[in-house]
């Protein structure tokens, strides 16, 4: 749960720090599914893993029971889920990966359906609109059985079932234009738009795989086995999967992946279960026994298994650090966030949700400011220096004077910036960037309706204000 959460419910819009409009969350389906449970408990650390475990049982579930081909596929498929440190750390973790596992099994029981009704092709589109509101970048696992499916059908009629399928997204955006400014969550700015090089994320994605190969290698090999059992079945349907498995990995490794690792590889490797729970094997018994004692050794040869987890697992120290920035996230929280360290503190007793809770001043430069950020309340103004919650430093490069982690693109805070937020005046310094940041303060501060913040919005968005960034960027 994020910040944007609390103000949500307590009446403040969807917003971060005060006063301001701000998508800080990539995740609108999964923001608005926690803020309505949210709303009648009024308490998030325990609300979110509830939640987040309830949801898990139930997609696991219906892989279970109306997803695989046969009992076999059952047991295996829950053994993956259960040995895959992955799947376990963010099925619990209050992220919105159960929310995007459950839309991708609930998607292909009706994709995989021996003949698929105009009927089911309504839900199926509604289905993918859902799973691009949960994560957008998952629209690319759906997209080949989609445009398949589309390219089949070839008729204006399937085109219109499309678009009022996708209507949710598309009612979405035309939302986040309009309140927000921009199509795009702030978040997306801030990571993709730091100016890293290409070549330098690719590296930074294939050392993502690399570690989750090294500490968790069923999340990988369970995707490699069946893109290849996919080909080899020769069955279209599984190779569609597949090749939306693989556009989505690829993916993964053009954006240098995520500095949690395999937070981005759960539905690939739910993917791969899917498909090969489609396979009708016809071995023997001694041979499935075989292939599953084989997956139980695989998974419990891992150190960091989910089934070792005692209540030393992890801590914010080197072993929970796996290189490139990369980390055993959930180890890194377990000792204050991890339900075996409850015995009746008041949870999280993480150190940043300490520092959180102990804020008292109106502004203050941040660079971790998720539990930080909740606690601290929304009297709090947060600077962070990673941009995203930042509407300005998310457009501005990352500084090339400090060290550069995957998901932390560190910036320079402005001269000036502080008292700009601290007195709600621009009092920057840099004349190409004080002008920058007059239009994108109207956008994100004044009054929705506002004539001049609309012209604004269409001005920014068609980027008529993009040489302002660069003149600041490149003074010389």
């Amino acid at each position: 749960m994020c910040s944007s959460d609390l103000t949500f419910v307590n009446g403040l819009g969807l917003t971060w720090n005060p006063g301001e409009r701000v998508q800080a969350y990539t995740h609108p389906l999964w923001m608005l599914v926690l803020s309505s449970i949210y709303f009648f408990t009024r308490e998030a650390f325990f609300t979110s893993i509830f939640l987040s475990s309830l949801i898990s049982i139930i997609a696991v579930s219906l892989f279970a029971f109306r997803l695989a081909s046969s009992k076999f596929a059952a047991i295996g498929g829950l053994l993956v889920f259960t040995l895959s440190k992955a799947y376990i750390d963010y099925s619990t973790s209050g992220l919105e990966n159960p929310l995007s596992h459950l839309l991708v099994i609930l998607f292909f029981i009706i994709y995989l359906t021996p003949k698929l009704s105009l009927n089911q092709w309504k839900y199926l589109t509604f289905l993918a609109s859902l799973i691009g509101l949960t994560r957008p970048d998952l629209l690319l696992v759906v997209a080949p059985v989609l445009g398949f499916d589309m390219w089949k059908q070839r008729n204006w009629y399937s085109v219109k079932i499309l678009i009022v399928g996708f209507s949710p997204l598309i009612v979405w955006h035309l939302f986040s234009l309009f309140y927000y400014g921009f199509l795009w969550p702030n978040t997306a700015y801030a990571k993709l738009g730091a100016g890293v090089e290409m070549s330098t994320l690719v590296v930074q994605g294939f050392q993502y795989l690399q570690v989750s190969l090294l500490n968790d290698p069923l999340t990988i090999i369970i995707p490699i086995i069946a893109c290849i059992a996919s080909i080899v079945s020769k069955k279209r349907p599984l190779i569609l999967i597949a090749i939306g498995m693989m556009f989505y990995i690829l993916y993964v490794v053009r954006v240098g992946g995520c500095f949690m690792s395999g937070r981005m590889l759960t539905v690939p490797l739910l993917l791969g279960v899917i498909i090969l729970s489609q396979l009708k094997i016809t071995w023997s018994q001694r041979s499935k026994w075989a292939i599953l004692a084989l997956v139980l050794l695989i998974g419990l040869m891992m150190s960091k298994s989910p089934l070792y987890t005692t209540s030393q697992y992890g801590g914010e120290v080197e072993e929970s650090k796996f290189g490139n920035g990369i980390v055993d996230e959930r180890g890194w929280y377990f000792s204050g966030a991890g339900l075996l360290n409850a015995n009746g503190k008041n949870m999280p007793n993480h150190r940043y949700a300490l520092l959180g809770r102990r804020q008292n001043v109106p502004v203050t430069v941040r660079s971790t400011v998720g539990y930080y950020g909740y606690f601290a309340g929304s009297d709090t103004y947060i600077i962070d220096i990673c941009g995203l919650g930042d509407a300005l430093l998310a457009r501005l490069p990352l500084d090339k004077l400090q060290k550069w982690r995957i998901g932390h693109n560190f910036r320079s805070v402005p001269e000036g910036y502080v008292a700009t937020v601290r007195y709600r005046k621009n009092l920057l310094v840099d004349p190409s960037l004080k002008a920058y940041y007059s239009h994108l303060s109207i956008i994100i501060s004044n009054p929705l309706f506002d004539a001049n913040r609309i012209q604004t919005i269409i001005k920014m968005n068609l980027g008529q204000y993009d040489s302002l960034l660069y003149q600041y960027s490149n003074p010389n």
